[in-house]
């Protein structure tokens, strides 16, 4: 009997694996009634500003000096690109409301001050998948207009050559003049190498051609930037839509249609500030040809103070 009476007194006794699958069911509900106390919301609104960027972009544009110093450009000029990208591009206003202008003032303020995206950002009170989604339709449309407005003057001979005495009739049949640049690039590590140049900064080497009143008037990309200048010419020469004539500096060949100076003489205008008297015809003609060239280094400088992004991506 007493067997008996210990056999039924285990029974209704809980075991040591019952207590112990309990015990961890009372600490899961304690876990869950703590997380629940300090729940932490998440997807909760942050660009909540009140100015936000098509106010911004109102105020600015009233101020003829703070729209240059934002946006690189006159008001008149802002207004007539985001006319032209509505005309020529189809740029439409987004559902949400972002204008054609406030999508222009994005991109200008991405590659005139080489702007973070975070700051782009915070400015116009938009997500970062929006800011780079819109900045991206831009850069899209102003790419399709380069052959409209980078073209070659309609002109027999330059006006600029031909008000100077010293330049014409020598250079009368120059529509321009040509040279490469480097410009800043962020490109994919396993092709960083080709496009280290000679200062080890990964860049790549643009070839452009303008006319003499410093418009652009033809552009070749993509080129890494430890490509030769004289390399990125043969190859754009080969192209229909590439003109001649132009004047080139030393590091270009002397080929039909391309005019480089007398080698193994002074040439760069640094050369000539001295004293020392011109002694012969080819250094005469090596100085001129320096001065109407000239004209290619300008523009660069004038591109790239006006679009840091250029200097530095």
């Amino acid at each position: 009997m007493p067997r008996h009476g210990n056999s039924r007194r285990n029974e209704t006794q809980p075991s040591y694996e019952e207590d112990y699958d309990n015990e961890l069911l009372w600490i899961y509900l304690a876990l869950e009634n703590a997380a629940a106390e300090q729940h932490v919301p998440r997807n909760i609104p942050c660009r909540t500003s009140t100015l936000q960027g098509r106010h911004y972009i109102e105020e600015v544009l009233a101020n003829d000096t703070r729209c240059f110093e934002n946006f690189r450009m006159n008001p008149h000029v802002f207004h007539n690109l985001c006319d032209t990208l509505r005309a020529n591009c189809g740029i439409r206003n987004t559902w949400k409301g972002t204008t054609v202008e406030e999508m222009v003032d994005m991109f200008l303020m991405f590659v005139a001050h080489s702007t973070r995206l975070s700051v782009v950002v915070e400015r116009f009170q938009h997500s970062k998948e929006t800011v780079s989604r819109l900045i991206k339709v831009i850069v899209r449309g102003i790419h399709s207009l380069s052959p409209t407005y980078i073209r070659r003057r309609n002109v027999d001979v330059q006006p600029e050559i031909q008000r100077c005495r010293k330049w014409y009739p020598f250079f009368k049949n120059c529509i321009g003049a040509i040279d490469g640049t480097h410009v800043a690039a962020t490109v994919p590590s396993s092709v960083r190498g080709a496009y280290r140049d000679r200062n080890n900064e990964i860049t790549q080497n643009v070839l452009a051609a303008c006319s003499h009143d410093m418009m652009f008037i033809h552009v070749v990309t993509g080129w890494e930037g430890s490509a030769h200048d004289s390399r990125i010419l043969s190859d754009a020469a080969t192209l229909q839509t590439f003109p001649a004539p132009y004047g080139v500096d030393a590091g270009y060949p002397n080929i039909l249609g391309y005019m480089a100076p007398y080698k193994e003489q002074r040439y760069h205008r640094s050369d000539f500030n001295d004293d020392t008297p011109l002694t012969t015809e080819k250094e005469l003609f090596n100085q001129r040809h320096a001065f109407v060239r000239n004209v290619i280094e300008r523009c660069f400088g004038v591109l790239k103070s006006r679009f840091a992004i250029l200097r530095s991506m």
